[in-house]
């Protein structure tokens, strides 16, 4: 952590418009208000939505589907430079990435897969 502030990596293609690219920009806008240093990675600069100002933040120049090794390449470098805390992916294919990109750096990503039959936990004390 960051001081008192968790620091997160967040990772997405754009914010070119769809249902993931605005949970993206709210929970941006929400975490103004509380102690997370949040820290954005874009693979290309394709925005509807703005970015919030004041934010760290890195265009990867690595549209999706293109430059596969120089994306995970860079991921590599953002989270050498950043050390962030916690890395969070939205969709799958930066997921993917993510999990490649990082599978030997000292932070974990934020991913969680639920097992066929297995039941998702109930919002309430010690549940996340």
């Amino acid at each position: 952590m960051t001081g008192s502030r968790l620091k997160v990596l967040m990772v997405i293609y754009n914010l070119a418009g769809g249902g993931a690219e605005r949970v993206f920009k709210n929970l941006l806008e929400g975490m103004g208000r509380k102690p997370v240093e949040p820290v954005c990675v874009f693979y290309d600069s394709r925005h509807v939505y703005q970015v919030p100002s004041g934010l760290t933040s890195y265009t990867l120049d690595c549209p999706r589907g293109e430059k596969k090794a120089q994306r995970l390449h860079l991921l590599r470098e953002i989270v050498a430079a950043e050390q962030p805390d916690l890395v969070l992916g939205f969709l799958q294919g930066v997921n993917i990435d993510i999990m490649q990109a990082l599978s030997a750096a000292p932070c974990q990503p934020g991913v969680r897969r639920r097992l066929p039959g297995e039941e998702l936990p109930r919002p309430g004390k010690g549940n996340v």
